[in-house]
């Protein structure tokens, strides 16, 4: 989190720079705050504890970039164990991540992804398991790191001191307070970002004089203000306390001031907070890499040896003798063989009596028992049913350690879907098996060229038997619903001439009867293909009943279509069709509806007796029909049919292009 409200007060000294300017040099860089980054892109896997790689591809893009593009040494340094000073802070982290979670959960459970992925995003807790995962990429990539034994800034202020790397990448201000030189933010994707030196100090503008305080002054105006360390005093912001700073000096002289004025309201617990901040900003517990030891962050003044409050607050090592972690004030004392193999990512930071293992074998691991489902031995038999086997064999992986409840759980569930394969295999052979048994077959009747003894050469007796199949009388033969009833009566003349035809095979001699004609209970696999249909076409008599329903199909087609309107386009207008209408009439308001009387502009009456049909060019011409009573009452749009010639109408008038061109007014 940092130092709320620093950075925007250190703008006048913010630089725009490129990674070119630290070529060839080592920067330190937050893992952490890399991972926080990172987890927005996959918040929802890492909520719910599903394998995801996002992160791990981000760090592989940065780092790649650092090193091929800019010649850049990475040094990535991981966050260790909470520090007794910030278990405040964690708490209040980790309260508010439980309650992002559940309101995640409820939206997700809800059906609103959009807003339930906000709230993922909230909720991510990045675990030494994620960090593990990119540890070992380092590995394999030559990279260095470290696991720092409690806060990651102070880690790499030391690394700093030290001389190991040249400048910090992170996003955290209050790296400034724990001494750092050179810090850079903001870094993007192409290498872009913000430094902040300490040596640009003094150009800050008089309202900030940082430069102007010494580190102790500096400790004191982010503890009013306000820090990871300490909740601060209420009210108080960093510009009101950098003027109580230069005004009192002190925090005891600041703590009376504000008493005396009663201003604001200092909570009880305050002073206490602030000396303990004030010593995990100086002397917090750091793992030297040079040594193989574990240190301080500032070499601790023989005043405070033997304080017990502040190596207490520094962090908690483990001992040789307990090995357990317990406040030491001696430094022999300290077991740093384990404290090395935790920097190493060995040991978890938080149970070093626990091997860290990667986030996504861990998960992997987990998921290891799934069922493997064996290929069925093949048999011998060539019938189709041997391609359907009912047993496949399940093998589930265990551990040595014993079978836990979450291993017999999902044991349980692969029985299950052990028993859904089975049921799911018996339904699929029942329904592809290619016949019946308890329906005796007929030769020749619904047999395909693939399958039974068709296939091979026919006996004389099987001759015998294909010739007497031609009669009608053995086999009732079954009409198709598409064919008219009245082919029934044709049937059997046409099976008595095909019976008389010779056939040249036995392709030919199973084909007899058409495929339309045949039982309905032959499986739909059997049905003949277009080839078979070919090879064994209708004699002459069925092809001219077929004919003839055809054409009587055809024209009553015809003849209900020309009841219709059809304008699909004005070329079938003109070839094809010609509209007989009722007698045209003028729109005019004066004429007398229903009694075909129309009066001119003077009053005088005229019977309308027949429109000549105007002449446009067409080759069809229809000569005057005589005119209808006019009691006959004809529908709007009434259309006669081309058939019917011998109706009468008043008159007939075709149609032309220029009917539908539009004459705008």
């Amino acid at each position: 989190m940092g130092i709320q409200g620093l950075l925007p007060q250190l703008k006048p000294i913010q630089q725009p720079i490129t990674l070119i300017r630290y070529d060839g040099q080592t920067l330190a860089i937050d893992g952490y705050a890399w991972l926080h980054r990172a987890a927005h892109s996959c918040a929802e896997e890492l909520a719910l504890g599903r394998p995801t790689s996002k992160y791990l591809e981000f760090f592989i893009k940065r780092l790649n970039m650092l090193r091929n593009r800019f010649n850049i040494n990475p040094y990535l340094v991981f966050d260790g164990d909470a520090i007794m000073v910030k278990k405040d802070t964690e708490l209040k982290r980790k309260q508010k991540r439980a309650e992002n979670k559940e309101r995640a959960l409820a939206l997700w459970k809800a059906g609103d992804k959009r807003q339930a992925y906000d709230y993922f995003q909230k909720c991510v807790d990045v675990t030494p398991e994620m960090a593990k995962c990119v540890i070992e990429y380092c590995q394999v990539q030559d990279i260095k790191y470290i696991v720092a034994p409690f806060e990651a800034d102070a880690q790499m202020v030391y690394l700093e001191k030290k001389g190991l790397v040249h400048g910090i990448i992170s996003e955290d201000s209050d790296l400034l307070i724990f001494g750092c030189r050179k810090l850079i933010t903001k870094l993007t994707d192409h290498g872009e970002g913000i430094e902040i030196c300490r040596d640009d100090f003094p150009r800050l503008p008089s309202k900030f004089p940082l430069s102007q305080l010494c580190p102790e002054e500096t400790r004191a105006m982010v503890c009013l203000s306000g820090c990871d360390y300490t909740a601060g005093i209420p009210k108080i912001g960093l510009l009101t306390a950098m003027k109580l700073v230069r005004k009192h000096k002190t925090m005891d002289n600041i703590i009376k001031n504000i008493q005396r004025e009663g201003k604001f309201v200092v909570p009880k617990e305050f002073l206490e907070e602030y000396q303990l901040a004030s010593f995990a900003f100086q002397f917090q517990r750091v793992y030297c890499p040079e040594n193989g030891m574990m240190t301080t962050l500032s070499e601790i003044p023989e005043e405070l040896r033997n304080c017990q409050a502040l190596f207490s607050c520094i962090g908690k090592v483990i001992s040789k003798s307990e090995h357990t972690k317990v406040v030491i004030v001696d430094d022999s004392e300290v077991d740093h063989h384990l404290h090395g193999r935790i920097a190493a990512g060995e040991l978890c930071p938080y149970n070093f009596q626990k091997i860290l293992v990667n986030r996504e074998r861990k998960l992997q691991l987990t998921t290891k028992s799934e069922p493997i489902i064996g290929k069925p031995l093949a048999s011998q038999a060539g019938s189709i049913d041997t391609f359907f086997s009912k047993t496949a064999s399940v093998s589930v992986s265990s551990t040595s350690t014993g079978v836990t409840t979450q291993m017999r759980f999902a044991i349980k569930k692969q029985e299950e879907k052990l028993i859904e394969n089975e049921r799911k295999i018996a339904s699929a052979v029942e329904r592809r098996k290619l016949f019946r048994r308890d329906t005796p077959v007929v030769a020749g009747v619904g047999m395909s060229r693939y399958f039974g003894k068709s296939q091979d050469h026919p006996t004389n007796e099987e001759k015998d038997v294909t010739s007497t199949m031609a009669t009608p009388t053995p086999v009732e033969p079954l009409i198709s619903p598409r064919l008219p009833d009245f082919t029934k009566a044709s049937t059997n003349s046409n099976f008595a001439s095909c019976s008389n035809e010779s056939l040249g095979s036995q392709d030919e001699a199973a084909t007899d009867i058409p495929s339309s004609l045949l039982s309905t209970e032959v499986p739909s696999s059997m049905v003949p293909t277009q080839v078979d249909m070919e090879s064994s076409p209708y004699s002459e008599e069925d092809s001219e009943v077929l004919s003839e329903i055809e054409d009587t199909a055809e024209a009553r087609r015809d003849e209900k279509a020309s009841n219709k309107r059809h304008c699909n386009s004005i070329a079938d207008l003109r070839e094809s069709f010609s509209y007989h209408r009722a007698p045209l009439q003028d729109k005019s308001v004066n004429v007398a509806s229903g009694n075909g009387l129309l009066r001119n502009s003077k009053g005088a009456k005229s019977h309308v007796s027949a429109v000549k049909a105007p002449s446009l060019g067409l080759n069809s011409h229809v000569g005057a029909v005589k005119a209808p009573s006019l009691g006959t009452k004809r529908p709007r749009h009434y259309v006669a049919s081309p058939s019917s010639a011998t109706a009468p109408r008043q008159a007939t008038r075709t149609l032309s292009l220029s009917d539908f061109i539009y004459r705008g007014q």
